[in-house]
């Protein structure tokens, strides 16, 4: 089999996974974010997302899904039971597997606030492609 033909046989299985938290239809109608604030208070204009990621730390790595997006940050909820515990200014690496995009997003982020299982990031870095591809996935939710 080809390379081209185990990617996209790849890409069917993981989009059959069932997510615990996919949007209603309308994405940004009623939607008042993760932490119940309007998202125009926000850096970066978040919309609800649902994208698998890997979240890298020095030790271990864990998925979690992405359920809100914007080009200076991300809400993501930890796939499994419990809860993790992040330390204030500690730096975890990102892999993204955005829809659609050409390849994984990466980037460097810490852990700015935590409440009812949902944990939000701050991208400390980020190459200016990949936050390109970040902005064109927010811009296909939106439209």
């Amino acid at each position: 089999m080809e390379h081209s033909q185990d990617l996209a046989r790849l890409d069917a299985e993981w989009d059959a996974i069932p997510l615990p938290f996919l949007p209603e239809n309308g994405l940004l109608r009623g939607f008042d974010g993760a932490f119940g604030h309007a998202r125009e208070r926000r850096l970066g204009l978040r919309v609800p997302a649902n994208c698998w990621c890997l979240v890298r730390g020095r030790a271990r790595s864990i998925y979690a899904q992405a359920i809100e997006l914007s080009v200076t940050g991300v809400v993501l909820k930890f796939a499994g039971p419990g809860s993790l515990v992040f330390r204030p200014g500690q730096m975890f690496g990102l892999d993204l597997f955005v829809p659609g995009a050409s390849s994984t997003v990466h980037a460097a982020m810490r852990s700015v606030r935590t409440t009812d299982g949902f944990n939000a990031f701050e991208f400390v870095e980020i190459s200016p492609v990949d936050r390109l591809t970040l902005a064109e996935y927010i811009d296909r939710l939106i439209a």
